[in-house]
């Protein structure tokens, strides 16, 4: 009888370890992709509680609030050959969580590419302008075409 218990007691703890890690919760700021076999699924998965396969599917949750994105300061030459220090930030928020899952992996990839993005935009935007214009008053032309 003695014999029986253990294997019984792991087949039992296993059990309970694959039923508990079948379960996962989607937070309300969030979205998530489920990955099987390394594969994302075709739709993503809203908020609450949700069953998935143990080992085989993965869950990939992706932030759905707005995000912030704070340039590092960089010198900039206007059109007119002088010199600016600027800083940036953008405000940005993923839209569709299995594209950007398929194409960023995650939010530190897309800080990187957007990072880029907003510094040569910026670049060229500032270096076609005088330093008198990027100055004045009315700028919100200019940062409508940034």
């Amino acid at each position: 009888m003695g014999q029986k218990v253990g294997p019984v007691l792991i087949i039992i703890v296993l059990l309970l370890g694959a039923l508990y890690s079948s379960f996962y919760t989607v937070d309300q700021t969030e979205r998530a992709v489920l990955v099987q076999l390394g594969r994302p699924a075709e739709e993503t998965i809203g908020p609450g509680l949700h069953i998935k396969i143990p080992i085989i599917q993965k869950i990939i949750p992706i932030e759905n609030r707005l995000l912030d994105y704070d340039a590092p300061r960089a010198e900039i030459l206007s059109a007119d050959k002088n010199n600016l220090t600027i800083e940036g930030y953008a405000k940005w928020r993923v839209v569709d969580p299995l594209k950007f899952y398929t194409t960023m992996r995650d939010i530190e990839g897309a800080l990187l590419r957007l990072g880029d993005v907003i510094d040569s935009e910026i670049r060229l935007e500032l270096g076609r302008r005088m330093m008198s214009h990027i100055l004045s008053k009315p700028r919100t032309d200019m940062m409508d075409a940034v």
